[in-house]
């Protein structure tokens, strides 16, 4: 008899099929660095790794010590890591090592990771407790010069912050709704 509601099993907190070893995390540690062609911090990393439950926030550490340890990545002054020769070559020759469906899900990740932060680099967000409500402060910035800001105030704190996430999903259409709104250019032109 067939189950009515199926139950995925859980691997800590990982679902099958993502990676539980210290050294497959390493490897695609340094795919992501060799796809991004730019130096990344630890919470970078980890928020890429962990953000479609590849692989626990533990072993990710694990494999960032490791790594360093052994010269295949290198933190800067600030603590941001790139990849070593040793690293790129780990990262071309061992590549096929991860699965495919793996790779991806990490890279597109990584993507995410990289838009979230031009994204807060362009734009600043404030949450700000007013009473017992919280004021959201949005700016646009330009060479971190305000262009436009918007400010709400709303009940809560998780409103506050559900704002800010869907702002920044797409801050480009706030920004544009309101550009057209105020010189009245019609949405469909």
């Amino acid at each position: 008899m067939a189950r009515k509601n199926k139950q995925k099993p859980l691997w800590g907190n990982l679902e099958p099929g993502n990676l539980a070893k210290v050294e497959d995390i390493k490897i695609l540690i340094c795919i992501i660095l060799f796809n991004t062609k730019q130096s990344l911090d630890s919470e970078t990393i980890t928020n890429i790794i962990r953000y479609d439950a590849i692989a626990t926030y533990f072993d990710v550490a694990q494999a960032l010590i490791e790594l360093e340890r052994d010269k295949h990545i290198l933190p800067n002054e600030n603590r941001e890591y790139s990849l070593t020769e040793n690293g790129k070559t780990i990262a071309k020759m061992l590549n096929y090592e991860i699965p495919f469906t793996v790779r991806e899900r990490a890279l597109e990740s990584l993507e995410r990771e990289l838009t979230l932060k031009r994204r807060l680099s362009e734009n600043k967000i404030d949450i700000v407790q007013d009473e017992d409500k919280y004021i959201v402060k949005i700016s646009m910035l330009d060479n971190d010069k305000e262009m436009m800001g918007v400010s709400m105030r709303v009940a809560s704190k998780d409103d506050a912050i559900k704002i800010k996430a869907n702002f920044l999903n797409d801050p480009t259409s706030v920004y544009t709704l309101i550009f057209r709104k105020l010189y009245g250019i019609n949405p469909e032109e």
